[in-house]
C-alpha cells in the first residue's frame, strides 16, 4: 500500500469530523489539528507516501494541502517537516523515530498496528489476522533483519505501566513504547559487530558493565527488585546526540552471571522508562543473546488462540470453555475433551505453542521449518512429562520413562500443536497407536490405502492414517496436518559408518540456506552467480545446512568441517537413475579414505514426485565445501613464480597421481564363486583442472592457506573387467574435450592411459601457470591425429615438444620442474602401449621428487637444473 500511495499523483483526504470556515486559522488546537484522521494507524502511510495530499472538511470545502499545512501537521503528528515535504525519505530516519510517529495511533484490529507499518520500513511479512500482539513482534524481526539500527531497542515504558521493572523481550510490545524515542538516532561513526537473528533470540555484541551502587539503589527502590546480582547495564549504539547513548538493563536468565563466560548468554530485558546517559567509549563488548519476547505474549493478552480456528475473546477475558468435540465416527472413539484431556489451564500449552512458532525459520526457498535442536529444546523431557501428564492424566508417565515416551511422540505433538489440532492428541496416541515412526502421513487424497501402491515407506501405517483422517472428520483438517508435518520433518543428514541415501518427498523442506550461521531466515532464496557451477549434466552450488541437521561424525575428515555448516551440493540435471547410481557407487568405494586426494561423498538424496509412483524428480550428491577448483586457483592466486610453494605443488602432484592410481587399481568382485574373484579396474574419464577441487587443509601447517587438491567429477567414471584390456571403441566411453587423448579419435581404444595423458596435461598447465602466470594457461593443446596407422606419442608432436622446451628454458625452471617436465614428456604424454607406464610407477617417482624438495631445498630453487 505504501508503494501504491507513493506512486499516486494526488491523494484526497475527507475529514468527516472537521467543519472548516474559509480564513479560519489552522493550528494544532483547531478541529483540523484534533481530527481523528491523525490518530489512525493506516492513515500514517496515506499522509507520508503521496507527494500531494489535499484535505477537505465534512462539506467538501478545501482546507489546504500537506505542503501549506506543514507546520501544523508536523506538530500534531510528530513527523519532521523534511519527511512530510518529501525532502527526506522515511528511510533517512531511525527505526525508533519512525515508530514514534505511530506511537499514538490506534486501529480496530490489533494486528493492523503492525501491518500498517510494513511499507514505512520497506519490509514484507505474511498477514495472519488472529495472531494479536505477535504481529508487532514479527514486524520488528523483519525490520531487524533488514535494517542495521540498534535504535529498534530504544523503547521504554512509563513507571505506571504494569510491565515496568519486569523481564521482557528485547522487542517492544507496541509503537506506544517508542513515544519518547523520536530523537534517537544510530551512531554512524562506529563499525559495530554484526547482529544476528536466531531462532531463540537476537545474537548481538554490546558493551556491558555492572550497575553502580546508585543505579542498584534506584532499581531496588523504583521497581522492587531483589536479586540484583543478575542485572547488567548495556549501552546501545544510538542516542539523541554523539555524546549520549541509550542505556538498557538486562536480566541474566539464570544466576550467577560472570563476565568471563565464553558462550553467548541469554538475557531478558527489564522494562524501564527510556534512559539516556553520557556515552561510554571504552567498555568491552560482550557477545550475548537477547530473548525476543514472543514467549511473553501470554501475559495480559486480549485474544486467545482457539486451536483449530481463531476466535477473538472479549477484552480482558480469557477462554475457559471446552472446544466442541469432532464429528463422531462409528469406528473411532471421540477425542475425549474432559478436564484432564484439554480443558485445563492452558498457560503452559500456549507458551509451548508460541515458542514452537517462534522457533520456525525460513530455508533457502522461503519455506518455514522447525530446526531439530529447537524442537528438542522446547519439548525437552521435563516439558513433555508435564504436557503428557496433563493431556493424558496418566501418572505412569514419570521421569524414568519419559525419554522413551518423548522420543516416540515429540514430533507428533509438535505437528498437532502447530496445526491447532492438539485436541486429537490423546486419541491419536492412545487408541490409534500413532507414533513418530508412523510419520509422514500420506497425502489425504491418496487414502484409503487401496489407492496406494504397496511398498511405499509408510505403507505399514496406512490403516492408522485412515483412522486419523476419520478422526479429524473434515478433509481440510487432514490437509492441515499433512502440510504442517513437513515443517517438523526436515531431514537430518548423517554419515557415521556408511554413506546414507535419503528418499525424500517433494514436500520435504530442506534445511538449506544461502547464508552463514545467524542469517537463517534472512535468505532471499536466490543463489549468487559465484555460488553456482553448471555443466550440461549437473549443477553444483554452495549451500549452508542448519547445524542441527547434519552430523558427519569425527571419522570422516572432520577437520574440514570444524565450525563449518557450508557444503557443496551437486544436482544431476538429467534425472537418470543409472548415471546417478554409477557415480554414487563409485564414490561409495572411496568411503572413509580421506587420506587419499579423492573427494568424499557425505550423503545423497533423491526428491520424489508423490506417494503414488514415487518417481524421482532430482538426484543430489552432498560433498565437503571446496574453495574452488584448480582452474580458479590459477586465475586468482598470486603465488605464481613464488618458490616458497613449490614443495606444496610437489606434494599435490604426487597425491593426485596416487589417488588416480587407487582408482585404476579398482576392486575385486568375488561374485558367487569366492575362489575366482573378478578384478575390475577403473577409468576416471574426465581429469581436468575444473574437476580437481581445492579443499581446506587437513592439518595446520605452513601451506594451510593453500589447502589441498583432490580429484572430483566422477560422472564419467566406470569400472571394467580386467580381461577386457581396454574399451574397444571410443564411442563406448565419454571424455572431457579439454584433454582428449588420441584414444578418443575415431577408432581409438580407451584404457587407463587416457587418464594418465589428461593428468600429464594438468601438470603441464600447472608448470605453465607457475613459470609464466595464469594468462599462459590459456594455451590449448592441439589435437593429435593419427598418422601412418600408428598412434603418435607427445614426443613426435612438434608443437607440444616446442612448448615443453620453452618451459624447460625458462629462467625460473628449477631442478624439480625440469624433472617433472621430463616425466610428463617421456611418460605421461606418451600414449602408445610400450611407452606409457602404470600410475603406480608415476606416483612413486613423484613421491621421491617431493621428498627431495623437503630434504634439499636447493632442488626447487631457480637455476638448480643439472
Amino acid at each position: 500500500m505504501f508503494q501504491w500511495y507513493s506512486e499516486a499523483k494526488a491523494c484526497y483526504v475527507y475529514l468527516s469530523d472537521v467543519e472548516y470556515t474559509e480564513g479560519e486559522e489552522i493550528d494544532p488546537t483547531s478541529e483540523f489539528g484534533q481530527s481523528k484522521w491523525f490518530t489512525r494507524s493506516w492513515t500514517l502511510q496515506e499522509l507520508i507516501a503521496p507527494p500531494l495530499v489535499t484535505f477537505f472538511d465534512i462539506s467538501w470545502h478545501r482546507i489546504g494541502t500537506k505542503q501549506t499545512l506543514l507546520d501544523t501537521i508536523s506538530v500534531v503528528t510528530g513527523i519532521p517537516q523534511l519527511c512530510l515535504s518529501g525532502e527526506k525519505a522515511p528511510a533517512d530516519f531511525s527505526v525508533a523515530a519512525r515508530f514514534s510517529w505511530a506511537s499514538e495511533r490506534t486501529c480496530t484490529r490489533l494486528e493492523d498496528i503492525a501491518y500498517s507499518l510494513m511499507g514505512l520500513f520497506g519490509v514484507n511479512m505474511p498477514i495472519a489476522y488472529g495472531e494479536g500482539r505477535k504481529a508487532f513482534f514479527r514486524l520488528q524481526e523483519e525490520i531487524f533483519k533488514s535494517i542495521d539500527d540498534q535504535s529498534i531497542f530504544s523503547w521504554g515504558v512509563s513507571k505506571e505501566d504494569s510491565r515496568c521493572g519486569k523481564p521482557e523481550g528485547v522487542f517492544a510490545a507496541s509503537p506506544a513504547d517508542f513515544a519518547t524515542a523520536g530523537q534517537i538516532y544510530p551512531f554512524v561513526e562506529l563499525e559495530m559487530p554484526p547482529s544476528q537473528f536466531l531462532s531463540r533470540g537476537v545474537s548481538i555484541s554490546l558493551p556491558l558493565e555492572t550497575p553502580s551502587m546508585d543505579a542498584i539503589s534506584s532499581l531496588s527502590k523504583d521497581y522492587g527488585l531483589s536479586d540484583l546480582s543478575r542485572i547488567q547495564v548495556a549501552y546501545l549504539n544510538c542516542g539523541p546526540d554523539s555524546r549520549h547513548a541509550t542505556q538498557i538493563y538486562l536480566l541474566h536468565s539464570s544466576p550467577p552471571f560472570s563476565t568471563v563466560q565464553s558462550s553467548p548468554i541469554m538475557f531478558h530485558r527489564l522494562a524501564t522508562p527510556l534512559v539516556v546517559v553520557a556515552r561510554h567509549r571504552n567498555l568491552e563488548y560482550r557477545h550475548i543473546c537477547l530473548n525476543t519476547g514472543l514467549n511473553m505474549i501470554l501475559r495480559d493478552r486480549q485474544t486467545t488462540l482457539y486451536y483449530g480456528m481463531t476466535e477473538p475473546a472479549s477484552p480482558g477475558s480469557r477462554r475457559t470453555s471446552v472446544p466442541q468435540s469432532p464429528p463422531q465416527d462409528t469406528d473411532v472413539a471421540d477425542a475425549s475433551f474432559t478436564k484432564g484431556g484439554f480443558g485445563y489451564d492452558e498457560t503452559l500449552l500456549d507458551a509451548v505453542v508460541d515458542t514452537l512458532n517462534e522457533g520456525m525459520i525460513y530455508n533457502v526457498t522461503g519455506k518455514l521449518f522447525l530446526p531439530e535442536g529447537t524442537l528438542n529444546e522446547v519439548l525437552d523431557n521435563d516439558t513433555m512429562l508435564r504436557l503428557l501428564q496433563e493431556l493424558q492424566q496418566r501418572p505412569n508417565f514419570t521421569s524414568g520413562n519419559i525419554p522413551y515416551v518423548s522420543s516416540r511422540w515429540r514430533k507428533t505433538f509438535a505437528i498437532l500443536a502447530l496445526s491447532g489440532l492438539l485436541r486429537f492428541f490423546q486419541t491419536m496416541i492412545g487408541k490409534l497407536g500413532i507414533t513418530d515412526e508412523c510419520l509422514p502421513m500420506p497425502e489425504p487424497e491418496y487414502l484409503p490405502s487401496s489407492t496406494l501402491i504397496i511398498g511405499t515407506g509408510n505403507a505399514q501405517h496406512l490403516e492408522k492414517w485412515e483412522s486419523v483422517t476419520r478422526l479429524f472428520g473434515k478433509k481440510v483438517l487432514a490437509r492441515v496436518f499433512f502440510e504442517k508435518q513437513w515443517c517438523v520433518l526436515a531431514p537430518v543428514f548423517r554419515n557415521r559408518d556408511q554413506i546414507q541415501h535419503y528418499s525424500l518427498s517433494q514436500h520435504h523442506i530442506l534445511p538449506f540456506f544461502r547464508g552463514a550461521l545467524g542469517k537463517y531466515g534472512d535468505s532471499t532464496g536466490h543463489a549468487k552467480k559465484s555460488d553456482l557451477k553448471s555443466s550440461s549434466s549437473s549443477e553444483i552450488q554452495k549451500v549452508y545446512i542448519h547445524p542441527d541437521h547434519h552430523d558427519f561424525g569425527t571419522g570422516l575428515d572432520a577437520s574440514t568441517l570444524e565450525h563449518e555448516d557450508s557444503f557443496a551440493l551437486k544436482t544431476l540435471l538429467r534425472s537418470e537413475r543409472k548415471s546417478f547410481e554409477m557415480e554414487k557407487n563409485t564414490l561409495e568405494r572411496f568411503q572413509g579414505l580421506s587420506s587419499l586426494a579423492i573427494v568424499q561423498l557425505l550423503a545423497s538424496y533423491e526428491m520424489q514426485a508423490n506417494d503414488i509412483d514415487r518417481t524421482p524428480i532430482t538426484y543430489n550428491l552432498l560433498f565437503h565445501r571446496a574453495n574452488g577448483n584448480l582452474s580458479q586457483f590459477w586465475e586468482s592466486s598470486r603465488h605464481s613464480q613464488d618458490e616458497y610453494i613449490v614443495p606444496w605443488i610437489a606434494e599435490q602432484c604426487w597425491r593426485l597421481a596416487d589417488a588416480l592410481n587407487f582408482i585404476h587399481m579398482g576392486y575385486l568382485d568375488f561374485g558367487s564363486d569366492s575362489d575366482k574373484p573378478n578384478h575390475f579396474y577403473g577409468i576416471h574419464g574426465d581429469i581436468r583442472p575444473e574437476n580437481i577441487l581445492r579443499l581446506p587443509a587437513v592439518s595446520v601447517g605452513e601451506f594451510q592457506s593453500l589447502g589441498r587438491l583432490v580429484i572430483g567429477g566422477f560422472g564419467l567414471t566406470n569400472f571394467y573387467p580386467e580381461n577386457t584390456g581396454s574399451i574397444t571403441s571410443s564411442s563406448e566411453a565419454s571424455s572431457s574435450v579439454t584433454y582428449s587423448t588420441p584414444e578418443f579419435m575415431p577408432g581409438g581404444k580407451i584404457s587407463r592411459k587416457a587418464d594418465i595423458w589428461a593428468l600429464g596435461c594438468v601438470f603441464l598447465d600447472f608448470i605453465t601457470w607457475f613459470l609464466k602466470a595464469s594468462d599462459s594457461v590459456n594455451h590449448k593443446f592441439p589435437a593429435i591425429s593419427q598418422g601412418n596407422g600408428r598412434t603418435p606419442s607427445a614426443r613426435s608432436n612438434p608443437i607440444i615438444r616446442d612448448w615443453i622446451q620453452m618451459l624447460y628454458s625458462n629462467d625460473g625452471c628449477s631442478g624439480y620442474f625440469s624433472d617433472l617436465l621430463d616425466l610428463i614428456r617421456s611418460q605421461m604424454l606418451a600414449v602408445s602401449a610400450h611407452d606409457s607406464p602404470q600410475t603406480d610407477e608415476i606416483s612413486q617417482t613423484l613421491k621421491q621428487m617431493y621428498l627431495k624438495c623437503l630434504s634439499r631445498p636447493h632442488y626447487y630453487h631457480a637455476n638448480s637444473k643439472g
